[in-house]
């Protein structure tokens, strides 16, 4: 399999997976000439040591780079790769630097000329070989990688043309300094203590979000685009709606492709019960486990963070719902921690796990505070205590909110209590008095609601 080797970390990318970033940023930063070809358009290398925060901070089209390209496929996303000595040999038989006129000209009048990136004739020609299955696997995969949260040194950046939604941004770091710091991490005791049953006022702002979604119009669009398609009402309709990378990959096909990754999961984690420890042989199934829940969410780990005993912890302590963990947490691990958990699905299960990433928490966050600004000098820290905000960009994301919510990023505290809200909903839903559709099987049946079915609406609906 032909690869390109990555210097920082020393790394080996499948060059399938090159090729396919390749054709999907020049199809976001430049559509009318990828129409054409887009492998024998020339790519700016435009190599810098900036964070890629600063970089796109100064001109978002520095996405369409070469060095951006390799950064996506690289768990080290802070670190210039397109540097010289990555343009020798091995890498020369796929990509040769050559500079190319950029329409500009200099103070002495001269023409100008910008450092790009060209494909050779056999990386093509690889692409053009390779069977139907792998570039729709791979396609997938650089999709994920495009739409995903980057995350690039605990700061999130897009990397595709976007406008800000119209309501504006918040700033969620001047607000945490502002209105002092988040919750502080409770024990399990504590993060199970608040209930719906014990908070009246609490289920009923988690009732009326219900109700909104289900009574809300919901549009499918695609970065930023609508798709053409009527409107869905109801959350069976939502989900049915559900995809991701990319339309193609809809609700049934999604179910159907991580079926091996949930049976593998509950073996792993049906192996700690009893305070056991995994096997050699299980510690590195693991690894390899985590490290595809990664590539499907296209959040990939610095490989020195992920070993048996890094995925082993957040396992135990997802199983435990430990809000005090010191795990391992960010848009990646969490998946890894719904996962884990996934097998433990009951209709009164209090254990399952939703993925706590930024679109779960804006579509969460995005609707208790429209609804707490109904209701005067109602607190969200006070009736929502530990569940925070997750930065993301792309769709309506960031928002702006009424009210001061806290950072959840990376923090376990938020991810036990933003899963104990969507099993919540879940409940409510599953509440036979509530007269709400059930949930849509990927076999046409029909069943009670799980967690992961209305993470995944909410997911949809955090856009």
């Amino acid at each position: 399999m032909p690869t390109i080797q990555l210097l920082y970390p020393n790394r080996e990318i499948d060059l399938g997976l090159i090729l396919a970033c390749w054709v999907e940023l020049t199809e976001l930063w430049r559509p009318s000439r990828a129409d054409s070809d887009p492998f024998i358009l020339p790519m700016p290398v435009y190599a810098s040591r900036e964070t890629l925060q600063t970089r796109l901070a100064r001109n978002p089209e520095y996405a369409y780079s070469f060095d951006v390209l390799l950064r996506i496929c690289s768990p080290n996303r802070g670190t210039m790769q397109a540097v010289p000595e990555f343009f020798n040999k091995p890498n020369a038989d796929w990509v040769l630097r050559k500079p190319f006129a950029n329409g500009l000209v200099n103070a002495a009048g001269s023409p100008t000329e910008v450092n790009c990136v060209v494909l050779t004739d056999e990386a093509i020609n690889h692409w053009k070989d390779l069977p139907l299955a792998q570039r729709e696997e791979a396609t997938r995969t650089a999709q994920a990688l495009i739409e995903a949260d980057v995350e690039t040194d605990d700061t999130i950046v897009a990397l595709i043309p976007m406008e800000l939604a119209e309501s504006g941004v918040t700033n969620v770091a001047a607000i945490d300094a502002e209105n002092g710091p988040a919750n502080p991490p409770r024990s399990l005791d504590e993060a199970t203590s608040l209930d719906s049953a014990d908070v009246p006022e609490r289920a009923s702002i988690l009732k009326q979000l219900v109700e909104d979604i289900q009574s809300n119009p919901f549009e499918r669009r695609y970065r930023m685009q609508g798709l053409g398609l009527p409107d869905v009402n109801g959350w069976d309709k939502r989900l049915e709606a559900y995809f991701w990378p990319n339309p193609a990959c809809g609700y049934e096909f999604t179910c159907n492709k991580l079926q091996d990754l949930t049976d593998q999961s509950r073996q792993l984690a049906e192996a700690l019960q009893g305070g056991q420890s995994w096997s050699t042989d299980e510690g590195y199934a693991a690894i390899i486990l985590a490290n595809k829940i990664f590539v499907w969410g296209g959040v990939p780990q610095m490989p020195e963070t992920v070993s048996a005993e890094t995925v082993e912890h957040v396992f135990r302590d997802a199983l435990d719902a430990r809000s005090d963990s010191e795990a391992l947490m960010n848009s990646g691990w969490t998946k890894v921690a719904a996962f884990a958990t996934a097998h433990l699905e009951t209709t009164e299960s209090h254990r399952t796990q939703a993925i706590w990433d930024s679109r779960v928490a804006t579509a969460i966050i995005g609707r208790l505070d429209s609804i707490l600004g109904e209701l005067p000098n109602k607190n969200p820290r006070d009736l929502f205590p530990g569940i925070g905000t997750v930065p993301g960009r792309g769709g309506t994301r960031p928002r702006k909110f009424l009210h001061a919510w806290p950072s959840g990023y990376g923090r376990w505290s938020a991810q036990i209590r933003g899963s104990e809200i969507v099993r919540q909903l879940r409940d409510i839903l599953n509440d036979e008095s509530n007269d709400y559709p059930r949930m849509p099987m990927p076999d046409g049946s029909v069943a009670s609601w799980t967690t992961r079915g209305v993470e995944m609406v909410l997911f949809m609906d955090g856009y």
